[in-house]
């Protein structure tokens, strides 16, 4: 009886521990990358490249605590699957406690919301290291430290599916006044220097919809010289609808930038350039009048050849100045075709031009590439 016993505690102590293991997932994505440089602010010359398009690895999982509460977890690490630089840099992670009746609450380094509204709607998400999707045009794209954020569960009506996001990011300063040096940092004392919502909408019909603020999240200015980064205030909506019966999807993004604070340590050297003093970084952000762009892009599945796909994009944004400034502006237009060999594993190829364009001179780059993504 006694064995009998032991035997049923040790099953059911290894059921618990497999329902609560975690989940390995991830993705490799490597491809072969041409770049035609014709610049006159430029040193660079053309080259090849074979190019880890943000690969990376995580786990995740959730575990019952009650029949309405589990706790659950992520972490995530980026790899360089062709071999440049280090392994296991930081990506999303976190820890909280999710209610299907009351929403999620999580501690840690996430997204902001209004990056992830560009999901589904960026066609050439991390192309080339991220050169050609449009962390190369807008600002915006940033993962934020020290957040504490909460998600409402969704909203179902007649009309389609609602949820509210927002999350709070501290600076962790010893001041108010404190200086930004990356992307994705706060800048204060307080627990919510910086903070981010989103507001989204899908229905069966194939439409989806995203709203999204940041405020006083650190940023990338792309068109200042030396692309410093300070805190910023961005509005982003997106939109997309899925016309499943004739295979194309339609995808559009706006959304406007000014800058939050100006004061930052990220004086940085523009390529072929002198470097850029913090002074001279800091008086150029507090010239910037606002960042206007936008996305629209298209992709049609080919009738009959239901593995592939074309696809095109254009993106464009407008930095506009106080003072007597010539506005920046920096345009990109991608085309591509993809394969799907499975839902886990693609092929792709893809011609691309991001234009710079200082009110003088245009600085152009050019790109062509072919690349494999599997997802595990």
């Amino acid at each position: 009886m006694k064995k009998l016993l032991l035997a049923v505690l040790i099953s059911g102590i290894g059921l618990n521990a497999a329902s609560a293991a975690p989940a390995l997932y991830g993705k490799l994505d490597l491809s072969v990358d041409r770049f035609d440089y014709d610049s006159s602010a430029t040193t660079n010359n053309d080259n090849w490249k074979v190019d880890s398009n943000i690969s990376f690895f995580g786990l995740k999982g959730d575990e019952k605590l009650t029949d309405d509460l589990s706790v659950l977890y992520l972490i995530e690490w980026q790899i360089n699957a062709d071999g440049d630089g280090t392994d296991l840099g930081q990506r999303n992670r976190y820890l909280g406690l999710k209610s299907d009746k009351l929403g999620a609450l999580k501690i840690g380094k996430v997204d902001s919301y209004v990056k992830r509204l560009a999901g589904g709607v960026d066609l050439f998400d991390n192309y080339v290291a991220n050169a050609v999707d449009i962390t190369g045009t807008l600002t915006g794209e940033n993962r934020l430290n020290n957040t504490v954020s909460y998600e409402t569960p969704v909203l179902k009506t007649a009309n389609g599916d609602f949820q509210f996001n927002a999350l709070i990011a501290a600076g962790e300063d010893n001041n108010d006044g404190a200086f930004v040096a990356s992307a994705g940092d706060a800048s204060g004392k307080n627990l919510a220097d910086a903070w981010s919502t989103s507001l989204t909408y899908k229905n069966d019909s194939g439409v989806s919809a995203g709203l999204g603020y940041d405020s006083g999240v650190g940023s990338r200015w792309l068109g200042l010289s030396g692309s410093p980064i300070a805190t910023a205030n961005i509005v982003r909506g997106t939109g997309a609808v899925n016309l499943k019966e004739v295979g194309l999807t339609l995808t559009a993004l706006v959304q406007r930038a000014t800058v939050d604070n100006a004061n930052t340590t990220s004086a940085a050297t523009a390529s072929g350039a002198t470097a850029v003093t913090t002074a001279a970084s800091i008086a150029a952000l507090n010239n910037v009048d606002d960042e206007f762009g936008y996305t629209v892009g298209a992709s049609y599945k080919i009738p009959n050849y239901g593995k592939v796909s074309v696809k095109a994009q254009y993106n464009h944004a407008t930095t506009s100045f106080k003072q007597i400034t010539k506005d920046y502006d920096i345009d990109q237009i991608a085309a591509g075709v993809d394969y799907a060999f499975n839902s886990k594993t693609r092929g792709y190829g893809f011609l691309a031009q991001n234009t710079k364009n200082n009110g003088t001179v245009d600085n152009k780059t050019r790109y062509a590439g072919v690349g494999l993504e599997y997802k595990f």
